[in-house]
């Protein structure tokens, strides 16, 4: 036991150098910065989801049905910007002046269009500055606005129709409320949900995995390379050590 520990002592000795002790806390802070920078990500793409989007608009109707659909709007994270009336090239130029990214119009026969159930245009206008993240996501949020003018259409449609009843009810009668089943035990939630999960650790763990055996690999490399340097691993072979030591 005593020549084990002899041996247990050198081998610490000579594991613990400069290089090592460099080489792991390099790796350490590598991954705490890796880690710190997808928080970071994660907590701006949070941000952008949850920033509320400007959008210029040129309401040349100004009735009663085209402010139910700006008011929509707002209720969904959009801030409008009302321009003044005027041609739409004054409208694209004030709202390049304001700094604003994206355009609106909404034509003259909108309500009137509407209640003739005949359908309508709207225009929408997109200030290019430059293809970048932030550019990127207020487009995403602007993709739904024309989804949401059809669905505000829809409830005034709706509510003509069916006056009293909730359009929601008549669009979508059927609602899913989902649960998942583990073994014996029945939770709140979706399949979805669990299968990123189920990912991400299938993911985290065998990196674990790797960066330890690469460690234990370099480790036992650095000592048998220092061990016939220093002409030691002949007499380290022939020590009689016992494997049960």
């Amino acid at each position: 036991m005593k020549e084990f520990l002899s041996i247990f002592k050198k081998e610490i000795k000579e594991l613990l150098t400069k290089e090592m002790i460099f080489s792991l806390v390099f790796m350490i802070m590598l991954f705490g910065l890796m880690g710190s920078f997808m928080n970071d990500a994660k907590e701006q793409t949070q941000e952008q989801l949850l920033e509320t989007t400007s959008l210029a608009v040129l309401n040349l109707d100004n009735s009663t049905y085209s402010k139910e659909v700006l008011s929509k709007l707002e209720e969904n994270r959009i801030k409008i910007v009302e321009i003044e009336k005027g041609s739409v090239e004054d409208a694209v130029k004030k709202t390049q002046q304001k700094g604003l990214m994206f355009l609106l119009v909404l034509p003259e026969n909108f309500e009137e269009s509407i209640k003739g159930m005949q359908g309508t245009e709207v225009e929408m206008y997109s200030m290019v500055k430059g293809i970048d993240v932030k550019q990127s996501t207020s487009s995403s949020h602007i993709s739904v606005v024309v989804n949401l003018i059809n669905q505000e259409i829809s409830n005034i449609y709706i509510k003509n129709a069916f006056s009293g009843q909730d359009p929601e009810n008549i669009i979508n009668p059927i609602k899913t409320k989902e649960f998942v089943v583990v073994n014996d035990k029945v939770a709140p939630g979706n399949l979805e949900t669990l299968k990123a999960l189920s990912m991400a650790n299938l993911i985290i763990i065998p990196i674990l995995l790797m960066m330890s055996i690469m460690y234990a690999g370099t480790m036992i490399i650095t000592s048998m390379g220092l061990e016939k340097e220093n002409k030691t691993l002949e007499t380290l072979l022939t020590l009689p050590v016992k494997r049960i030591s």
